[in-house]
């Protein structure tokens, strides 16, 4: 019986190892945020891989309604191998996130406060924040995106209303701040709380 069940436990651990990390509530009640982040595995593209990836351009103008239905059309899953698919499967391989257009593969997301959190967070991942007009190109599928990573088994978008941390390279200031959905830039305040999302890099 118990060599049954250390098969039934190697299995389910090599199983489990594909899926994406989430750390419950009970795991990390107490810890500090430095902790958490330790304990935290992500996703990260196997060694030598390249990811296709261009550089993203701000939006000049809105996106018709044509246009956002032909992004919601391309959205892929991209796994760490390189493999991309607009169907979900599970593969011998985790999931890297979810490509929105030909730069812009959305990765991570998580809550940090201001400070040296959210920039280690991100050295862990190996990725980077989101610009502004990638936060509201991501705004035009949030519901789409959010249901595939809940079929990867990965935690959906956040529904609240909540501001997000961007990065803003034309401001001398804050080089990170905050905005909203619709990629409206917010006040900033090194004591407030936000989401963090993440984008794929090479």
């Amino acid at each position: 019986m118990s060599k049954l069940k250390n098969l039934f436990q190697f299995l389910a651990g090599n199983k489990n190892k594909y899926k994406p990390c989430i750390l419950t509530k009970k795991q990390t009640d107490g810890l500090l945020t430095s902790e958490i982040i330790e304990m935290y595995e992500p996703a990260i593209k196997n060694p030598g891989v390249i990811i296709p990836l261009v550089e993203t351009r701000a939006m000049k103008t809105l996106i018709s309604i044509e246009d956002t239905a032909k992004l919601k059309q391309s959205l892929r899953y991209v796994w760490c191998d390189g493999f991309e698919s607009a169907v979900w499967e599970p593969r011998n391989c985790k999931y890297l996130g979810i490509r929105l257009t030909d730069g812009l593969i959305l990765h991570e997301s998580k809550d940090y406060t201001w400070g040296e959190y959210i920039i280690k967070f991100r050295d862990k991942c190996q990725a980077r924040f989101l610009q502004k007009h990638e936060l509201m190109l991501l705004n035009l599928v949030w519901d789409e995106v959010s249901s595939m990573r809940k079929k990867a088994e990965d935690v959906p978008l956040p529904t609240v209303q909540a501001p997000y941390w961007i990065e803003t390279p034309e401001n001398k200031m804050y080089r990170y701040n905050f905005a909203s959905r619709s990629g409206e830039l917010l006040s900033h305040s090194t004591e407030s709380y936000a989401h963090l999302l993440l984008a794929v890099i090479n």
